[in-house]
């Protein structure tokens, strides 16, 4: 019983169910306006969106530096980041001065600059009209690109090759106005974007072409998903950030996506209070998750003069457990329940009863727990009993994988604990039958 005291006492602590909490800020600078961040091996890049340079910044000591210059290019504003750790390069979309109008789009690019020096090693020229906002890239190197110009389509860039094509532009999709926003990979087999304030989920086909495009709804019915900058934290959770530019005040958002199928999930927002906010980022390493406070609303004459030095928010991640598996008081009547039917079976299949009748008239339990060797076990009942719960419990798993498409923590501890004692009741009802027989 001692075991199983231990067992439920470590499934509680694996099973915090905390989202985020806010830890502190941490600076870059003056007048920086960062349209993106990305986090990599200790270090905070933050893209200018209005003079193209980007800053970087040394988490373990808060000292900043600048890691690429203002442009002085065509391309003069620096938008999504994003690091392909596989080619130590830094990926950011440059675009042109854009004022938002559709009419005016132009085609940006993707530069590509070496982690250890700055240096502009590459560069891929968009589409025409191809405003480029966010970028990602999947498992096998490629690059996607959100187009927030007049035509909603992801851009995908094959970096072995510089091949670059429209990979996905659906009906649903409308066109004229805002395009994409936040886009982001799953870690697995699809693309996350954010168009028409609404999150879409495109599978990545065996062949690299996209699949069909499906919109992500939520628990609730609240399907509103503005992400400017979104970032995968894996456990089927994304973070996005809604950025709050063309309203007065600090009232950006920073809101988290549980997923339960690849289109379906919960929201739950974080915080509220962020001014203007933009890009997101994760770092595992840590677990620390950066929301930037882009301060647009001051530069479009929103808001009042910017508040100096520029800050990026940070959250302490805790993963979560969705409403829809069991949770650990679930769990934790799951096992007791199994506990007392273990008892009451133990009591019949050791005396055929669960009391006997003294001749005084009382009762008394025929049954001593301090007895060990009257516990009932049969070593090959309970064998096949064990293969039985096995089978029953990976079906189980399939099952949960094909809906959830995932498993938490709390399941994996909780399925460890339950099917040992499933099956030493099952091969308990076994031997209770053989005694009636």
């Amino acid at each position: 019983m001692k075991i199983y005291s231990v067992l439920t006492a470590l499934l509680i602590f694996f099973s915090i169910n905390v989202f985020a909490q806010e830890n502190d800020c941490v600076s870059l600078g003056d007048n920086v306006f960062p349209e993106d961040i990305i986090v990599h091996d200790g270090q905070l890049y933050a893209s200018h969106f209005f003079s193209g340079a980007i800053t970087q910044v040394d988490l373990s000591s808060g000292a900043i530096s600048e890691f690429v210059p203002p442009s002085t290019s065509s391309l003069p504003t620096a938008w999504g980041l994003r690091v392909d750790a596989a080619n130590n390069v830094l990926l950011a979309c440059v675009n042109i001065a854009w004022d938002f109008d559709p009419s005016t789009a132009s085609a940006g690019a993707v530069n590509a600059y070496d982690l250890s020096s700055g240096a502009l090693v590459n560069s891929w020229t968009l589409p025409t009209g191809c405003v480029g906002h966010a970028i990602d890239l999947d498992s096998n190197g490629n690059y996607y690109v959100s187009d927030i110009g007049p035509d909603s389509r992801i851009i995908k860039i094959d970096p072995s090759t510089n091949t670059v094509s429209v990979w996905a532009d659906d009906a649903q999709w409308a066109d004229g106005g805002f395009g994409m926003g936040g886009i982001v990979f799953n870690q697995s087999n699809g693309i996350y974007a954010s168009q028409s304030d609404l999150l879409w989920f495109v599978p990545i086909n065996a062949d690299g072409t996209s699949g069909t495009v499906e919109q992500v709804t939520f628990a609730g019915g609240d399907n509103g998903v503005p992400a400017d900058g979104l970032t995968w934290i894996g456990n089927n959770t994304m973070y996005y950030c809604d950025n709050d530019a063309f309203t007065p005040g600090p009232n950006g958002t920073f809101t988290q996506i549980v997923l339960n199928s690849p289109t379906t999930g919960t929201q739950t927002q974080i915080a509220s209070d962020i001014a203007d906010a933009s890009g997101a980022s994760f770092d595992p390493s840590t677990n620390t998750l950066y929301a930037a406070a882009s301060q647009f609303g001051a530069a479009f004459g929103v808001d009042a003069a910017p508040e100096n030095p520029f800050c990026v928010r940070t959250f302490e991640y805790v993963p979560v457990v969705n409403d829809d598996v069991p949770t650990v008081g679930e769990w934790g009547l799951i096992i007791m329940a199994l506990l007392l039917l273990n008892v009451v079976l133990i009591n019949v299949v050791v005396n055929g009863k669960t009391s006997l009748q003294l001749s005084n008239g009382q009762t008394e339990a025929a049954f001593s727990w301090s007895n060990r060797n009257s516990y009932p076990f049969n070593k090959e009942i309970f064998f096949h009993a064990v293969m039985f719960t096995t089978i029953l419990v990976s079906f189980i798993g399939m099952y949960a994988l094909t809906f959830y498409g995932f498993f938490t923590l709390v399941d994996i501890v909780g399925v460890t604990i339950t099917s040992p004692i499933f099956a030493y009741l099952l091969h308990l009802l076994v031997l209770s039958n053989k005694q009636d027989a």
